[in-house]
């Protein structure tokens, strides 16, 4: 594959096709990701970027990670398994001091845990889902219970991005502080999977 700052979206479309092949777990992770850009352009702020990671992605905003998508993968032959498994990771930052609300300590697939980023002046936690994408045409159920995680949260993340983009003494940012790493192939196959399109 070539070096990030020449890879096409025809390159970002194969790797992420070979863990998410089917447009329904895409959508989850991509339209969550578009979502979380629109609601910082909404604000006003370009202090976004996508760092594109060795086996996932990460969107910063201002000084920091915003939300990151990690994919795991088993090989059969390794761990002895029928055929090769995938967990994806999505990590959501999150502020408000209701946050430990939004999901039951005893949740399955999901947990939130506190973060310690000064950068952002105020409280804030993690929320991290595993899930495991569809290897049929069947939705597992652990992204069920994912994505229901992230409507929940939606309001809380939307709070930590509204914080990101803004310095502390109130002034709106336009530059993230990793924009040198930005891949903009990623953000263009985000904006195909978002519009339905096949590549």
């Amino acid at each position: 594959m070539p070096s990030r700052n020449d890879l096409t979206v025809s390159d970002i479309a194969s790797a992420h096709d070979e863990v998410l092949p089917y447009i329904g777990d895409q959508h989850l992770v991509f339209a969550r990701l578009l979502d979380s850009i629109s609601y910082c352009q909404g604000l006003g702020s370009s202090a976004w970027s996508l760092t594109l990671l060795d086996t996932g992605f990460r969107l910063n905003v201002g000084p920091i990670e915003a939300m990151t998508c990690t994919f795991t993968q088993w090989r059969a032959e390794e761990f002895k398994t029928e055929q090769d498994i995938t967990f994806v990771t999505l990590r959501l930052l999150l502020a408000g001091a209701d946050c430990l609300e939004r999901i039951s300590s005893t949740e399955e697939h999901g947990e939130i845990s506190e973060m310690d980023y000064r950068s952002v002046g105020e409280k804030c936690w993690c929320y991290s889902g595993v899930f495991h994408p569809a290897t049929n045409e069947m939705t597992d159920p652990s992204r069920l219970v994912v994505e229901g995680h992230l409507a929940q949260m939606r309001d809380n993340h939307y709070r930590f991005l509204k914080l990101a983009c803004h310095t502390s003494t109130g002034k709106l940012r336009q530059r993230s502080n990793f924009a040198q790493h930005h891949c903009e192939a990623l953000f263009a196959y985000a904006q195909r999977v978002g519009k339905g399109d096949q590549l």
